[in-house]
């Protein structure tokens, strides 16, 4: 018997599943072989949903850009291959539950899309998204790429000899790529030699409907650039114009703008400006910057238009450069104004990390090598630290003898970043506050805190007593021997740059030695510096001394809080007021007659003034 089902029946079963396909449709990928072809396709799968296929292989690889569709449209190609355009491509765009997806075959298929005269390959519309994965794009009079649907990915895609640099404003520029659609993703992405900007993520298109924007709208494109390359571009690397763009592990260089620009005033900031309103804190763009790396990028590596995160500051390395691990110190900047969106009320110090950057001389103000994620150490001091190995090499194996480290502040709450912080040149700052006494030294045990035996090599003048610490250690500059040969020492071993009375005669040691105002060390802290001069310091008995003389305000103070008198308590140097006349700050009774130079100077100004009923004789210099 023949169990054989007749051909009937077997013609009956195709004609069901061939219904149950897109009209047109044809299960399996497509291949793409010349220019009309891939026309051709496009217009097959957006207009009879054909190349459909559901291969395990193409599911598991691009996953994580499908949102679990199980099904999709594939145009593959399978040969090296130059398509010319001569009009502009239909739009690139799934279908529902079905992403599109162009694909190189391999790393040794080059597929180059040349623009010609034809518009930008525009990625919009559709309800799946579209990954492109290994093509290139070059020679667009103006934008390459303009991603304006969701969630679309281009991988391994460069971008070449495109876009337009005219204008003043970077913003004004055509970018070779455009984002303005949401959860875009842009991940091992090539964009090289265009004519202006590189990538520019904007959500511009919604500045015209500030009647229908709420003020906290912080909505937009949202875009992650990943492990790619933007460089050598007309303009800048990336221009950002929206919220909470991801810029990581990306080279970023030889851009003739920044490397990335943030134009921080937001779509509800300018409609809360428009309409007279307050700016709410949360309408300020950001840009979560990782790991990234920047060199000779014209306009510096990261440019903010307002209201910057504030950098790292007073970074300074406190180990010798052939130490197996090298201790570097710095700061987290502070913002001043109640009103700015970064203040310490705003941010939670818990969310912040310092980025540790290997710069080069070249462009010693942008990070090339991420190092590492520094330890914030007291959210008081705004103090952070951070090992790092040493030999310092470059990922090709090149070793660092004189570093040059600089550092970003990264918000990962707001995803924010701030720019570079001031570079700190290890070998050009072995002193770093200029004391005479390398930083290694004043650090003894190069742990970055300042302990009970050491002195702070980031304060000219440790304990405030007017003479720096190189001074009254190394006898140098005030100190110097050659200086004081008439009026000696009586035992320099004494002099101690932790205490600003050495021999505890309740004056000061650069008033003893006769330093006027003019002579103390100038305090200079670098540009954003959160450093606190040291204030003066007497001890208990010394300004109970003072009080029961009726001391109330110093004359010859410099008080901490320039808007409130100089008092014992508000005090950051003591003067002398009559330089002419010194006494031995290792010798507290200089002239041998039994009573302290602070008992004889009772009211610390180091001038002749009649005695005080509490002192004996009148106030008596050492010479």
């Amino acid at each position: 018997m023949d169990r054989r089902a007749p051909s009937s029946i077997w013609f009956a079963l195709w004609a069901l599943f061939a219904s149950s396909l897109p009209h047109g449709a044809s299960a399996g990928e497509c291949v793409v072989n010349s220019a009309g072809a891939l026309v051709d396709l496009l217009h097959t799968v957006t207009e009879k949903g054909g190349c459909v296929t559901e291969a395990s292989a193409i599911r598991k690889k691009y996953e994580p850009y499908m949102a679990m569709a199980q099904q999709f449209h594939v145009l593959r190609f399978t040969q090296s291959m130059e398509i010319r355009l001569t009009a502009q491509l239909p739009q690139l765009k799934g279908t529902p539950d079905r992403p599109l997806l162009l694909i190189a075959d391999s790393e040794a298929v080059q597929v180059r899309i040349v623009g010609g005269s034809a518009g930008p390959v525009t990625i919009a519309g559709g309800s799946s998204p579209v990954i492109i994965d290994g093509l290139t794009f070059t020679g667009f009079p103006g934008t390459a790429i303009d991603l304006r649907s969701n969630g679309n990915a281009l991988l391994r895609t460069r971008v070449r000899d495109s876009g337009a640099g005219s204008g003043e404003d970077p913003f004004s520029k055509t970018a070779a790529v455009v984002i303005s659609g949401d959860r875009n993703r842009l991940v091992g992405v090539e964009v090289t030699g265009n004519r202006g900007p590189g990538i520019l993520i904007t959500e511009s298109a919604l500045l015209g409907n500030c009647p229908a924007l709420p003020p906290e709208e912080t909505g937009g494109a949202h875009a992650q650039v990943l492990q790619g390359l933007v460089a050598e571009n007309g303009g800048d690397g990336l221009l950002i114009d929206a919220h909470h763009a991801i810029i990581s592990e990306n080279a970023v260089y030889g851009n003739k703008g920044a490397g990335v620009r943030v134009r921080t005033e937001s779509v509800a900031s300018s409609c809360a400006q428009k309409g007279g309103q307050p700016v709410p804190e949360a309408a300020w763009h950001t840009a979560l910057l990782e790991r990234n790396r920047f060199w000779a990028n014209g306009g510096g590596a990261i440019a903010i238009t307002a209201h910057p995160l504030p950098p790292p500051v007073d970074l300074i390395v406190v180990s010798p450069i052939t130490d197996g691990t090298l201790t570097l110190i710095g700061n987290i900047g502070r913002v001043d104004g109640t009103d700015h969106p970064w203040r310490d009320g705003r941010i939670d110090f818990a969310m912040l990390r310092i980025e540790i950057y290997l710069a080069d001389r070249a462009s010693p103000d942008q990070g090339r090598y991420y190092l590492q994620t520094a330890e914030l150490v007291d959210a008081a001091t705004r103090r952070f630290l951070a090992h790092i190995p040493a030999p310092i090499r470059t990922p090709d194996g090149v070793a660092v003898t004189d570093p040059i480290f600089t550092a970003t502040l990264v918000d990962t709450e707001n995803g924010n970043t701030s720019p570079f912080a001031a570079s700190v040149d290890v070998a050009a700052r072995q002193d770093w506050d200029g004391d005479g006494i390398a930083n290694v030294q004043e650090d003894l045990n190069h742990d970055g805190s300042v302990d009970v035996d050491e002195t702070d090599p980031r304060l000219a003048d440790s304990d405030g007593d007017g003479l720096t610490d190189g001074e009254e250690r190394l006898l140098i500059g005030h100190l110097a021997i050659s200086a004081s040969a008439d009026k000696p020492l009586t035992d320099p071993r004494r002099l101690d740059p932790r205490n600003a009375d050495s021999d505890g005669d309740c004056l000061p040691d650069g008033l003893e030695i006769g330093l006027g105002a003019d002579a103390l060390p100038i305090w200079q802290p670098t540009d954003g510096s959160v450093l606190v001069r040291p204030m003066l310091v007497l001890s208990p008995a010394c300004e109970a001394a003072l009080s029961r003389r009726g001391v109330l305000t110093l004359s010859n103070a410099i008080p901490a809080d320039t808007t409130r008198p100089a008092t014992v308590t508000n005090m950051v140097a003591l003067y002398d007021s009559d330089p002419v006349t010194r006494t031995d700050p290792t010798n507290r009774d200089t002239d041998g007659d039994g009573l302290p130079d602070g008992a004889e100077d009772w009211n610390i100004d180091g001038a002749r003034t009649a005695a005080h009923s509490d002192t004996a004789g009148i106030e008596t210099p050492a010479t």
